[in-house]
């Protein structure tokens, strides 16, 4: 029996795989540079549940670290980054006093800074997490919403669906 694409060409490369899509490459993209056709890609995601599962778990960990950066973000931190200043030096003649070199060099340094909080990730995640709490950009829409539902729900239960 003849060995499909999927145990030739996707399972053997399913480290590489896990590493593109942590990288951010699209499955089209990944599929293209393996030589697979999108139509198979995704046949195989259908059917190979160790397939589908790993390209979930893969964009699943940047995902939450996204989610971890934006929590930071809306509090506003504290971080580190490295500047240069430029730094000149002098020699003098011990006998004269006069200048007889002069030179300049960049020296790196370390300078801990303030980045405020973020206002629209603060509302992004308010927006999402806080919906069982009451939270919403449009309370009216949303009371109509649970309104809506509520009678769609006490018309089925009237019908007996």
């Amino acid at each position: 029996m003849a060995k499909s694409k999927y145990d030739t060409v996707i399972k053997p490369h399913f480290k590489e795989i896990t590493e593109l899509l942590r990288k951010g490459m699209t499955e089209k993209e990944i599929a293209k540079s393996l030589g697979v056709s999108e139509s198979t890609w995704y046949k195989y995601k259908a059917e190979k549940a160790e397939f589908s599962e790993l390209l979930l778990k893969s964009r699943g960990e940047p995902v939450e670290e996204l989610i971890g950066q934006t929590y930071k973000s809306a509090l506003g931190f504290k971080t580190k980054i490295k500047r240069y200043t430029k730094v000149k030096n002098v020699l003098y003649n011990q006998v004269t006093g006069k200048k007889m070199k002069e030179t300049e060099e960049l020296v790196e340094y370390e300078e801990e800074i303030y980045i405020p909080p973020n206002f629209q990730a603060a509302k992004f995640l308010i927006m999402n997490w806080g919906r069982e709490l009451g939270y919403c950009s449009e309370p009216a829409a949303q009371d109509l919403k649970e309104r809506e539902f509520e009678h769609k729900k006490a018309m089925d239960e009237a019908n007996m669906w």
